[in-house]
């Protein structure tokens, strides 16, 4: 607990954190109270886009125009990037798999990918983020969940200008990063 209690010491209350994770971003949430711009579909408040976000953020993280990401950032209120290792294995699962998601049989292994729904395509492709489409089950814990269309985000290096700030650490190991978005 104590890299929880130091993100909800360090961070402002008024400031939102980015993760490129929606798993992660939504314990963080409930482990700081933080705002945090995308989570979870099924944990997300029902007052927000959740699409919308998830696609701003991967436009701050993985898009090429710096214009709309720093206006991105301002919009949001963005000042934190909250990386971990489950967060990190996720985006590294997605790369790996990204070539064999055109096929049926590997569409539900697209959880480890950032999703939306496809009517953020065009948005995304416009401003450098290159995605994909799958049906896959919106929920993922939930075997019964109803499948849709989505779009699938591919990671690559997040052009962000960062201060690293302090990590978490669990019998000598890196398990969360927290740092500082300069942007």
């Amino acid at each position: 607990m104590e890299f929880a209690d130091y993100v909800a010491k360090v961070v402002p209350n008024n400031d939102v954190i980015l993760t490129p994770h929606k798993e992660t971003a939504f314990a963080l949430n409930a482990l700081t109270g933080k705002k945090i711009l995308f989570m979870r579909r099924t944990h997300a408040s029902p007052f927000v886009n959740f699409d919308q976000r998830a696609a701003d953020g991967a436009i701050i993280l993985y898009g090429n125009n710096s214009a709309l990401r720093s206006e991105l950032l301002k919009k949001y209120n963005i000042k934190y990037l909250y990386m971990d290792s489950y967060g990190a294995q996720a985006t590294a699962q997605c790369d790996a798999m990204w070539q064999n998601f055109s096929d049926p049989i590997y569409q539900e292994y697209s959880y480890s990918c950032m999703r939306v729904l496809p009517q953020y395509e065009k948005y995304l492709n416009e401003n450098g983020v290159t995605t994909q489409r799958v049906y896959a089950r919106l929920d993922i814990a939930f075997n019964e969940a109803p499948k849709a269309e989505l779009t699938i985000i591919k990671p690559t290096p997040a052009d962000l200008n960062l201060t690293f700030l302090n990590i978490g650490q669990y019998q000598n190991q890196t398990y969360f990063a927290l740092y500082y978005i300069n942007n």
